[in-house]
Parts: C-alpha cells; structure tokens; sequence
C-alpha cells in the first residue's frame, strides 16, 4: 500500500507531484539561495505573472485592461487598488535606493514650473512658509500618490455620464494614475544621475497616457472629440485635485505657524 501524502498547504489528501486542490508542490525541495532568487524573479517578473502582465499590457493596451477587469476578469491582472498600493510603495522605495529626499525633488519641481519665484524678491516669512509647504508634501507622500484619484472619477463621471459608475470610474482612475508613477520613479532616476528632471516632458507624456485610454474606452462619433473629450475630463479632475490639495496643506502649514 502506498504511503498516504496530504499536501501541507489545505491538508487534503494528494498523490500527484501538485495538489489538486491548491496547486501546492507536495514535495517542496529544500530552500537554498538559488531557488529563493529564482522564486523571487519568478514570481514578480516571470512571464506568466500578473505583475509583468499587468504593467506590460497597461502599457500597451490599457483600455483592454480596464474593460477585462471591470468585464469581471480577476486572474489576469492585479486589482487596481492593489496595483496603487505596490506602485506607492515602490515609488517611497525608489527615494531610499537612491538617497534621495521629497523635500529637494518637490523643491525643484517647483523651481521648474516657476513656483517659487525669485529667491532675492521673497522674504524670509514667505521663505518659511514654502519650506513648511514642502515639508507637508513630502511627510504625505504616501497619499499623494492616489488623491487625484476620487477627483478624475467623479470628472470621468460627469462627461461620460451613464457610460460607468462612480466605483467603476474610480477603479478605472486607480489604474491609470497607478501606472503613470513609473513615470515619477524615472523623473527620480534622472534627478539622482544628473540633478535635473524631465517635468514638462514626465508631465506631457501622462497627461497623453490619460487622454488616449479614455478616449479609447469612451469612443464617440468623431475621432477628432473621441481625443478632444478626455482633455477636459483631465482639466477639470486636475484643477479640483489641486485646489483641494492647496486648500489642506495650506491649512496645515498654517497651524504649524501658529504653533510655533
């Protein structure tokens, strides 16, 4: 009589190399450095992994994407939230790897949209409250990654009205401005390799990525307002995420001052 196996993951009784329950290897090998390295490679960037598909195929299809996710296909693809989850965490890790601080990178892509103005022409006050501006920036990082996300869904929920609902036009956001931080993490490379950044051409580029899958996704009887629509959708989602985002940290710089 053969030996009896149960797999060590569901405890279901299994005779195969897998379980046929869950798929767990019933007789793992032992753990060595090699096979972790090889798990590791594998599970994030193997070719028959969500994580490689999903940023491969929001890159080149991500119309498709969205409309397989939102469609009710779970497998293919990481869900959108979990997709910002690991895109802001890899953002945040991308200043550590490259010693870079939030403070300096904020300042400079302020400098390189002329927000700062002339140093010599500000005074010390307004100098204090710039750099305590950039201090409630880069301390809320984490969030800044997704807070235009709420605001381009309820802007995508106005123009294409009965199209999405609200959840699925911010699932839809999610992706999107998920997948554009790629962008930031290689405006960080390139500020860390030759102290400058890419701003404007970073900018274009995704402001082009949001315009072509909306439009994509959202085809009207002319092409010519097919990829004239999502601008406005983009414009007036951005203009509310800026004045919101204005509005709270400039409270917050504001009860520092008065703090101190």
């Amino acid at each position: 009589m053969s030996e009896e196996i149960t797999c060590i993951n569901c405890h279901q009784p299994a005779s195969d190399n897998y379980c046929s329950n869950c798929g767990q290897i019933i007789r793992p090998k032992p753990i060595t450095w090699k096979g972790l390295v090889l798990e590791l490679t594998t599970n994030w960037f193997g070719t028959d992994n969500r994580f490689y598909r999903t940023v491969t195929s929001l890159t080149i299809r991500p119309h498709m994407v969205i409309k397989e996710y939102l469609a009710g296909n779970r497998v293919k693809y990481i869900g959108p939230l979990s997709y910002l989850i690991l895109m802001g965490f890899l953002y945040i890790l991308s200043f550590e790897i490259l010693g870079l601080s939030p403070q300096d990178v904020f300042k400079v892509a302020g400098e390189g949209f002329g927000g700062f103005g002339d140093p010599a022409a500000t005074s010390e006050r307004q100098r204090e409250f710039m750099e305590l501006y950039l201090n409630v920036l880069s301390k809320n990082m984490r969030i800044l990654v997704g807070i235009m996300i709420p605001f381009l869904a309820l802007s995508l929920n106005i123009f294409y009205r009965g199209r999405r609902n609200y959840l699925e036009n911010f699932l839809l956001s999610a992706y999107l401005t998920s997948h554009v931080v790629w962008l930031n993490i290689l405006s960080n490379i390139i500020f860390f390799s030759i102290g400058d950044m890419f701003l404007f051409l970073s900018m274009f580029i995704s402001i082009g990525y949001y315009i072509w899958t909306i439009g994509s996704l959202n085809p009207q009887k002319s092409k010519l307002w097919t990829y004239t629509k999502p601008i406005f959708v983009w414009v007036t989602g951005y203009l509310g995420y800026i004045i919101i985002l204005m509005m709270v940290t400039i409270v917050l710089v504001v009860q520092t001052l008065s703090q101190s």
